[in-house]
Formats: C-alpha cells, sequence, structure tokens
C-alpha cells in the first residue's frame, strides 16, 4: 500500500521522504535518491506493487524535464557531457520501523561497473528482513563504502551511483574499492575472511538459527567468505542442533504435564512466528465510564459482571472482523514461507483455575 507525500512537478531534496509503503512486516517511508523534481508516478495511491518494483522516477538537478542535447551539452543517450561532473546518488537503504543495523551479503556490481536504475546492485540482510537494494539512477557504481560481510547502520549510505556516467571505453573497470580482499589483503593476494563478531553469518541466519536450536559452528555458509545465510541454517536441519542443557547440579526437576506441558510448548513455538508490534496510547478514561455502565445494566437483568479484560477482547474481535487480515496464519512448506488466510476467528484467553487439589494454574480456552 502506497501514500505519496508529494506530487509530479513537485521539487523534492535528497533524503526527503517520498512517500510511505506499507508492508505485512514493516512501515517503510522512501526518501528521494537525490535533488531534483519528481517526474513520473508509476504506482499511484494505495496501489499494490512488488518489491523492486519501478515506483517513480526523479528529473535530477531541479528541471522539471530532461534536457534536450546541446552543442557541448549532454549527448543524445543522456549522458552528462566531459565536462560536467557526473551525480553521485548515494545508495541506501529506506527506514524500516524497529530495524537499525544489517549486514552486507552481496555486492551484484563492481566499482566502475554500469547500472541500470532499479537493476540489483547488493542484497542486505536484517534480524527482519532480507533485501535486495535496486541502484537508485543509471550510471556507474562509483563506491562500495559497505564492503561483503560487514555491518552498517540503515541511515548510513552503503555506497554510491555516478548518474548518467559510463565506464571509458577501453579502459578496464576499477577493481571494488571496499571488497575484503584489498582492504584486509596480507600482500599475497589471499583474500582474508570479512570482519565477524564471532561467526560469519547474516543477522536473518541468526535469529533463525535461535529459534531453531542450531549450533551456527556447525553450518557451512554459502554467501560470500563463507557468510552464513538463512538458507544454509534452514537447510542443516536439526541434525546441527545444540544439546538440550544439562540442569544445574543439585537443583530438583519437576517434569510438565497436562496443560502446563501444553502451554510451555505453544509458547515456544510462537517463537518461530514471524510477528510485528504496533503501541497506540489511549485513556481509559471512556473504557472505565462504559464498563461502570454494562455492569450496572447487568446488574439489573438479574447479575453478572464484566471486566476490563472481557471489553478487551471484544475489541479485539471486531477488530479482526473489520481487518481480516489479522487472522492470517503463517506457515513453511519446504522450507519456503507461506501465508494461510483464514475466515474464522478464534480468541484464546489465559484464565486462572483452581484444581480438585487446591493448585492453581493457566488454563487458555479457545473461542471460537
Amino acid at each position: 500500500m502506497i501514500e505519496w507525500r508529494k506530487n509530479v512537478g513537485d521539487a523534492v531534496t535528497e533524503g526527503e521522504t517520498l512517500l510511505e509503503v506499507t508492508t505485512d512486516k514493516v512501515d517503510v517511508e522512501i526518501p528521494s535518491p537525490a535533488t531534483g523534481v519528481l517526474a513520473t508516478i508509476s504506482a499511484g495511491p494505495g496501489a499494490a506493487v512488488e518489491v523492486g518494483q519501478l515506483l517513480g522516477e526523479i528529473t535530477p538537478g531541479g528541471a522539471s524535464a530532461p534536457a534536450a542535447a546541446a552543442p557541448g551539452g549532454a549527448g543524445s543517450n543522456g549522458s552528462p557531457a566531459p565536462d560536467e561532473p557526473a551525480t553521485l546518488v548515494p545508495i541506501q537503504l529506506p527506514d524500516m520501523e524497529s530495524v537499525t543495523e544489517g549486514t552486507v551479503v552481496e555486492w551484484k556490481k563492481a566499482v566502475g561497473e554500469a547500472v541500470a536504475q532499479d537493476e540489483i546492485i547488493v542484497e542486505v540482510s536484517t534480524d527482519k528482513v532480507d533485501l535486495e537494494v535496486p541502484s537508485p539512477a543509471a550510471g556507474t557504481l562509483a563506491e562500495i563504502s559497505v564492503p561483503n560481510g560487514e555491518t552498517f547502520e540503515v541511515a548510513n549510505p552503503l555506497g554510491q551511483v555516478a548518474a548518467g556516467a559510463a565506464p571509458a571505453a577501453g579502459a578496464p573497470a576499477p577493481a571494488p574499492a571496499a571488497a575484503p580482499a584489498t582492504a584486509m589483503g596480507t600482500g599475497t593476494g589471499t583474500q582474508a575472511p570479512p570482519p565477524v563478531r564471532d561467526v560469519a553469518a547474516s543477522p536473518i541466519a541468526r535469529r533463525v538459527a535461535f529459534e531453531k536450536g542450531v549450533d551456527l559452528a556447525g553450518v557451512t555458509g554459502t554467501g560470500p567468505g563463507g557468510l552464513i545465510r538463512r538458507a544454509d541454517v534452514e537447510n542443516a536441519g536439526t541434525g546441527g542442533g545444540l544439546p538440550d542443557p544439562a540442569p544445574p547440579a543439585g537443583e530438583e526437576l519437576v517434569k510438565l504435564t497436562g496443560p502446563a506441558a501444553a502451554l510451555a510448548d505453544y509458547m515456544d513455538e510462537s517463537r518461530s512466528i514471524p510477528t510485528a508490534t504496533t503501541f497506540r496510547t489511549i485513556s481509559v478514561q471512556m473504557l472505565d465510564a462504559e464498563r461502570k455502565r454494562l455492569n450496572e445494566a447487568l446488574a439489573v437483568a438479574g447479575g453478572g459482571k464484566l471486566s476490563f479484560t472481557h471489553i478487551i477482547a471484544w475489541a479485539i474481535v471486531r477488530a479482526v472482523q473489520r481487518t481480516p487480515g489479522m487472522a492470517t496464519a503463517f506457515a513453511r512448506v519446504d522450507g519456503k514461507p507461506h501465508k494461510v488466510p483464514r475466515d474464522t476467528v478464534d480468541l484464546g484467553i489465559a484464565v486462572d483455575v483452581e484444581r480438585k487439589d487446591g493448585s492453581r494454574s493457566l488454563l487458555v480456552p479457545v473461542i471460537r
């Protein structure tokens, strides 16, 4: 879902938020890759788009339309004249809610190579999602600021594209300036491993390994420099799982049975389900007044009492009915993520119950 902050013909500055995109994971504010004028909008407000699809185009430099070729000016192919410096456009991830850093998995292009606008030039991984980052402009990859395997903050650019520039005819493309082999070479041509904290793994691979109990030390990475990707962890299966930790010496072990064991299993399984959390702060004054009114009516009708939990639970049910996507489930089939649309809403509420022996436990009845 898309919401544009600018209209065609509006002036924009580099880094200014152009549009907001809502996904099933995060809300993303996409900044302008250059200073100029918004020339076209390819995906209108409210449209659903695929990742990598062209959203719009910007005319750099503030002109409302591409300038016509003139003697001594830009050539017929739109490249800058030889005496005009190319515009450097930063390669940057959009702002993503709760995502602060990522790891460069692999650069698809080397410094000096020609790139097309929206061509995938680098793959990055965060603890929430893996991303293929497109080129913000057509031209030449001018700089790689974050080499393969290194971690970066989302606010910092990954590199720069020289917009409109092209490799010189007959000249070899320069070597990647930030490649680990150049930056950390020993002088013998042997490529040094990328800097890592312990095991070279992407953030999302670490999270999946934690959820599945996979020891990363036993996983072979297929990424650059042996970087472990998410697929490597998933393909490792359960054979590389960590052993169950031994209980502390001298402490008593009590086996969980019945509802307690089931609840523990469900809580453990829930960690494998991707979730996003949002918070809203509201006044409970109206809620408290409504609860008192309802309880007074129930007392007149012959009994019963509502708690805040009852009212909030009913509000959740109504919200899911109005927003069916909230009832969508998640499953993995052959290692691939799938969503499972559902037409029904099931509500589970933990209830404190007393057993026959006087002990208490939590029971979670499911209301269909």
